[in-house]
């Protein structure tokens, strides 16, 4: 378990796009893909949205430097009047399963715009994009202390990634914690993540 035990890294899984609700972005956003000079948005969006993680010059080389070819199929930003008011990346790797999946990292929406419908349709942007780059799957890792993501991912149909006891532990305690039982029907998801 994380060293802060209400703060745990997860896993969640969506094995298929078959039946994923689709969002649209509210009226006056548009979304876009990566552009050359993004990077310093993405950091000051990072820093204003995030408050579990720091931040600085060298995060978004350490996290996308080796697929900034990438970046402008697989990051998107959303805008309103010309401001970056949100992004998520797309990514593509065999870290999770043994084939290649999307995984979607550094979800991020400035406060003043959260509860507005941007994180949903951004995360169908996600997945619409996964699917349009031949994509079958996808996995995100989060953390329990983020509760409005988990539950907003529920929504889209992952699951808990469950390939341990512990992570069968850490699952148990905060789906029991927060009544997260009424977002899940009822066959077991720690059968199915075993």
């Amino acid at each position: 378990m994380d060293r802060h035990e209400n703060n745990a890294l997860i896993a969640m899984t969506l094995e298929s796009f078959d039946e994923v609700p689709r969002f649209c972005l509210p009226g006056g956003f548009t979304v876009r893909t990566y552009r050359s000079g993004d990077e310093r948005h993405w950091l000051d969006l990072q820093k204003k949205a995030d408050h579990y993680n720091e931040f600085d010059n060298s995060t978004f080389e350490m996290q996308f430097g080796e697929g900034i070819d990438e970046l402008s199929e697989r990051q998107l930003y959303i805008e309103k009047n010309g401001q970056i008011i949100g992004t998520a990346t797309a990514w593509s790797d065999n870290k999770y399963w043994e084939a290649q999946s999307g995984r979607i990292r550094w979800v991020a929406v400035l406060p003043e715009y959260q509860g507005m419908g941007i994180g949903k349709a951004l995360i169908s942007s996600v997945l619409e994009r996964f699917a349009l780059l031949g994509e079958t799957r996808s996995y995100l890792w989060t953390r329990t202390v983020r509760l409005p993501a988990i539950k907003l991912y529920l929504r889209f149909g992952f699951k808990p990634g469950i390939r341990s006891k512990e992570e069968e532990e850490i699952w148990a305690r905060l789906i029991k914690d927060n009544n997260l039982q009424s977002d899940y029907s009822s066959r077991s998801f720690f059968e199915a993540g075993k």
